[in-house]
């Protein structure tokens, strides 16, 4: 009996805890660690880079291309015997190319805007979410406030009722000895 005095003083104490901890402490985790908020912070990021993709396209490419060719002769000989002077041939090429394209009709300017309506929409669905996250955490903040005062009510109720029965065991003890 002790030890469920004791566990219950606890649970009880482990509850008030819980309520003296603030709304925006509560919110501020919610929004923190939400996995689906999370998710969609991340979404909105990978949608931004199609605007840099898209925006490539008006941009000019750049090509840059080499080769080199090296010869090594040594050892040389002509036709009566003779030593010949060792020979190395090292040949190479380089070109830079830019090209700039003047019109493609409007595929690029379309996929640009096309872009930036799908960044739009990202947001609206990130503040849409986040929106949603922050109504189920005030719900549960408050209806773990109505809760817990409602048990505190229910038991002022049965600690009146156990008073009011014990009260009327008592008297009805009495009654019984005095007849």
């Amino acid at each position: 009996m002790r030890i469920f005095l004791i566990s219950l003083f606890l649970f009880l104490n482990f509850n008030t805890f819980i309520l003296a901890n603030d709304l925006i402490f509560f919110l501020e985790s919610a929004y923190k660690n939400n996995p689906k908020l999370k998710a969609e912070r991340e979404n909105l990021k990978a949608t931004k880079e199609n605007i840099n993709i898209s925006r490539s396209e008006f941009l000019p490419s750049v090509t840059v291309s080499g080769t080199l060719d090296s010869t090594q002769s040594t050892n040389r000989t002509n036709q009566s015997g003779a030593s010949l002077s060792d020979l190395n041939n090292d040949t190479s090429t380089q070109s830079v190319s830019v090209d700039q394209k003047i019109f493609q009709g409007f595929e690029g300017y379309n996929s640009f805007k096309k872009s930036k309506l799908e960044v739009e929409k990202a947001n609206y669905e990130l503040k849409n979410i986040e929106q949603e996250i922050m109504l189920k955490s005030i719900s549960a903040y408050y209806d773990l406030i109505y809760k817990t005062k409602s048990r505190d009510f229910n038991l002022s109720n049965l600690s009146l009722f156990l008073k009011d029965k014990l009260s009327q065991i008592v008297l009805g003890f009495k009654e019984e000895k005095s007849v």
